[in-house]
């Protein structure tokens, strides 16, 4: 959820750890968030379950047992660099250092992550590390707890934005649902003034119809949604755009359609739905 329009933010973990142990019954606004948000519904089920399978789970053993299991997001935790006076630092923060930096890893599928923020102007950076780059590249990232969102270039590289301050307990990444390819499209056959129509299909057999527009200074492009194979939460999806001038542009699902204008020299290489 890019956006909670529930006054209630997503929680931290362990307040939904405490949800799933029946500690938190009077917290009318967690529960009424857990009936919206999908995502921390998965939570839910997958502690709530755990604590059903093993009867003498508490919450100190959910803990333990706190990787998120779905088959389209991978959580990662936080990576561990050294132990100093009985305390774990999860990052590096002197103050000598330009950066400031959280590390997380996730040991079976190898990926690490580098979050990074500048001191001088503020800006956060994600930066996930694996031995194939495919696996990193044009995925949907979530900081936790704040649920801030980005979208990782093909090197695995994420711009965040501006941060006041660099605090994460959590990464996840999402793959896109879909993705569409728009290479074939020749683009110097379209015609100016005119509007161009085009129906692709993914490799799961999700279509899409795209209109095209040009005028001498930009171009317009509509994404329809015809049919997708996975057609849960509609509401909530983002299309995601990648340019030929190394572009990422996203744009939520309005009316059943996307709208992303460009200038007219620019091109969209493909499209990706999370």
């Amino acid at each position: 959820m890019s956006k909670n329009n529930y006054l209630y933010p997503c929680p931290e973990e362990s307040r939904i750890i405490q949800a799933a142990c029946g500690e938190v019954a009077d917290d009318f606004g967690l529960w009424n968030h857990l009936l919206y948000c999908e995502r921390c519904q998965r939570r839910y089920r997958f502690y709530n379950d755990l604590r059903l399978a093993e009867q003498h789970v508490d919450e100190k053993s959910l803990r333990q047992f706190g990787r998120l299991i779905d088959e389209d997001i991978l959580a990662l935790q936080p990576l561990v660099l050294r132990e100093k006076e009985g305390k774990y630092q999860l990052a590096a923060k002197t103050a000598e250092n330009r950066y400031e930096v959280q590390s997380f890893s996730d040991e079976k599928s190898g990926i690490v992550a580098r979050l990074m923020r500048d001191r001088r102007d503020q800006q956060v950076s994600l930066h996930l590390l694996a031995e194939d780059a495919g696996r990193i590249g044009h995925k949907q990232v979530h900081l936790l707890p704040a649920d801030l969102q980005a979208i990782t270039d093909d090197r695995g590289v994420a711009q965040v934005g501006r941060q006041e301050e660099l605090h994460c307990s959590g990464i996840e990444i999402r793959s896109a649902k879909c993705t569409f390819d728009l290479t074939p499209i020749r683009f110097d056959t379209l015609t100016p003034e005119q509007s161009h129509s085009f129906l692709l299909k993914s490799d799961q057999l999700d279509e899409i119809n795209i209109t095209i527009e040009k005028t001498d200074l930009k171009q317009k492009y509509r994404i329809t949604i015809k049919k997708l194979a996975d057609s849960s939460n509609q509401k909530q999806l983002h299309i995601v755009a990648f340019t030929d001038r190394q572009r990422t542009i996203d744009a939520t699902l309005q009316g059943g359609a996307s709208i992303f204008e460009l200038e007219a020299l620019e091109r969209i290489l493909n499209i990706h739905i999370f």
